[in-house]
């Protein structure tokens, strides 16, 4: 997704020699970005020069997930103080060595196919992490693992996905290793999509009109068990430093529906009052946000969990004991 404000004929002559095909309304326009953001951030040059501000992957996640990461980075490195402005980075700050993404959505969230779609299609692209700096690529949907979302969400496992701020936090933080996983309720449909990644021809899988198709197949099932699981949308950011000091941050929407919404009109109010420079931004980069912790204010309507840059155990449930000083 790109995000750009539509104030200005020079904004809108743009954007629409760039991409043809840019749908737009009086505020901006959103492209769906999954193979374009590279091509985007090219740009970045020329929509400085033109005086035109954007922002790249600013939804939910990426998006504000982006965003924690940052903040909690920024944090950690000295690099902001506690009301979120920017600071001169401390010369003695470790640096950050891992930084690790958790998503989980119970069922479609609400949002139906557009989601399936989406979901179907990346079951069949090659999962790109950064482990000591170098690109790695596994399998998708490979080693599993189970995150502790919270008390409100409680303990799901997760999968790793090729999802785009992997690479943005590679390449913008500097971060050396980088991954993100991502899981659904009930277990089952992490199951399905596994075995999709495994036993359907890639090529159908990037096949847009057959995903549609399948998605529109699927989705009376999928609904009716959106009905007893829920929308429930969480995030959680680990961020780890040199030296072994670590910072977490968690975000959990009872919606997804409406969380992608109030995270994509966040990022809009904070570009029309001017806080994005001129060029093309991911959302962790400086020039994205004059301020992350006002995106993050905004972003968190509605949300029954927001928590950044906390120690990793604050964020967990409680832990439970079993007997025989046995907890977990």
């Amino acid at each position: 997704m790109l995000l750009v404000p539509f104030s200005s004929k020079k904004a809108v002559t743009f954007w629409r020699q760039q991409f043809r095909s840019v749908q737009h309304t009086w505020t901006c326009a959103m492209i769906q970005a999954t193979h374009k953001d590279c091509r985007a951030k090219a740009l970045h040059a020329d929509a400085a020069a033109a005086g035109v501000p954007a922002i790249i992957t600013c939804g939910i996640y990426p998006g504000v997930s982006n965003v924690i990461a940052a903040h909690i980075a920024a944090r950690s490195l000295g690099e902001a103080d506690k009301d979120g402005n920017y600071t001169e980075p401390s010369s003695d700050a470790p640096a950050l060595s891992r930084l690790r993404y958790s998503y989980y959505t119970a069922g479609s969230g609400g949002v139906g196919n557009t989601l399936l779609v989406t979901s179907f299609m990346l079951t069949g692209e090659p999962v790109t992490a950064y482990k000591d700096g170098q690109k790695v690529v596994v399998e998708p949907l490979s080693q599993p693992t189970t995150i502790d979302f919270g008390p409100v969400v409680g303990r799901k496992g997760a999968y790793l996905w090729n999802l785009p701020e992997v690479a943005s936090a590679h390449n913008c933080m500097g971060v050396p290793n980088v991954s993100a996983r991502f899981g659904t309720s009930p277990q089952v449909w992490n199951w399905v999509m596994w075995l999709m990644a495994r036993l359907v021809p890639k090529d159908v899988l990037q096949d847009r009109e057959a995903m549609s198709v399948l998605a529109n197949i699927s989705e009376p099932m999928i609904r009716l068990v959106d009905l007893f699981v829920g929308e429930t949308v969480a995030m959680r950011v680990d961020a780890e430093l040199e030296g072994g000091k670590a910072a977490s941050g968690l975000f959990v929407h009872p919606k997804l529906s409406e969380s992608v919404g109030a995270c994509v009109g966040a990022f809009a109010q904070c570009m029309l009052r001017g806080d994005t420079k001129p060029g093309v931004w991911f959302p962790e980069e400086k020039g994205a946000l004059r301020n992350r912790r006002d995106l993050l204010a905004l972003a968190s309507e509605g949300c029954q969990v927001l928590v950044v840059n906390q120690p990793p155990w604050v964020i967990e449930q409680e832990p439970k004991q079993l007997g025989l000083g046995i907890y977990m």
